[in-house]
């Protein structure tokens, strides 16, 4: 088996001090160039790698930002990719981690991040519980949030704009003539699912239009079982209803499948318009006018909120909404 190479082996191969190898590996600017390359010719002849582990110790931090989600297959899940982009971009790496909305399994994970020495934590949250959270990192980390699970003046979390998600939505539909607007929802009660069903209720009062309100109270479905579900029973309760407001866009197309199933003709029956703007709705096969936001956009404030001197670590963030409209959304065809 191959001897571990260290810092002790390149510096005896060399005859140089540690000191002056551990510099020309981590750049410092006293060592020359041509020292710098002769350590580094050697380091990668003899298969050197660093134990980063050890590094972050000695610095106390280190280039990589701990992102947890509380379940990777959401909108948030999304911005992996594009966040990748940005960080790298800052010479930055992300350590992912999914805690399948397990309290205990984000605590480890939050203990992990903690241990590595992250720059940053980013989390989406499984709960509102911050004492908790705060508890295990215990300021020894800053962390931004992902969502509105906490909103509070003190702590630093990006979101998008819930209330300006709905009312896009809403209004979208209004002005196409839909009076009968019904909302479908699941059964994860966030607070962005909160500020929305409100919104809903705001804007239909503020219209004089009746409130159809259908929120899966299953925590076992997901997304799309929610919607299907929720579909078939106002399906069977009204039959008045021209347009659906899905709260999600998975939930939308459990809602597109029960419409399917009851021969509802999408949008000449009925229109949908979903929330999220994720890669779901844009399948050929679904083509879901939503209401979607910008992850590149997102993904470089979380990281300027870092990389900032200083570091803006209590500068919340909402972004704005904006419309993609597609197949499922029609106007409301007058009565002959």
């Amino acid at each position: 088996m191959q001897k571990h190479v260290t810092i002790k082996t390149i510096a005896a191969e060399l005859g140089l001090s540690l000191s002056a190898v551990s510099k020309a590996l981590n750049d410092y600017p006293d060592i020359s160039y041509e020292t710098k390359k002769l350590i580094s010719d050697k380091a990668l002849e003899l298969g050197y790698t660093p134990n980063l582990f050890a590094v972050n110790l000695v610095k106390n931090t280190s280039n990589s930002l701990g992102v947890i989600l509380r379940d990777a297959n959401t909108v948030y899940g999304e911005m992996i990719k594009p966040l990748s982009n940005v960080a790298r971009q800052q010479k930055l790496n992300i350590i992912l981690a999914d805690s399948n909305r397990n309290i205990d399994e984000e605590n480890k994970c939050l203990q992990t991040m903690v241990e590595l020495r992250v720059k940053a934590i980013i989390i989406a949250p499984v709960n509102d519980d911050y004492k908790r959270i705060n508890s295990i990192v215990a300021d020894r980390v800053p962390i931004i949030f992902l969502g509105k699970a906490m909103v509070k003046s003190s702590i630093c979390y990006v979101a998008v704009d819930s209330k300006a998600e709905t009312l896009l939505a809403m209004r979208y539909l209004f002005d196409k003539g839909h009076r009968n607007i019904a909302l479908i929802g699941d059964a994860r009660q966030s607070n962005s699912t909160k500020i929305k069903v409100s919104t809903y209720m705001e804007f239909v009062e503020s219209q004089n239009l009746q409130p159809c309100i259908y929120m899966d109270t299953d925590q076992t479905h997901s997304l799309i079982d929610s919607g299907y579900f929720e579909t078939k029973k106002m399906l069977s309760e009204k039959k008045d209803i021209t347009a659906i407001f899905s709260i999600k866009d998975d939930v939308a197309v459990g809602v597109l499948k029960a419409l399917k199933e009851e021969e509802k003709r999408v949008p000449k029956d009925i229109s949908v318009i979903g929330c999220d703007g994720s890669i779901v709705s844009g399948n050929p096969l679904i083509e879901l006018t939503t209401v979607g936001w910008n992850t590149e956009e997102v993904s470089e404030k979380i990281i300027s909120l870092i990389t900032s001197q200083p570091a803006r670590f209590s500068e919340p963030y909402l972004a704005k909404p904006y419309l993609i409209e597609r197949k499922s959304c029609g106007e409301v065809r007058k009565k002959k």
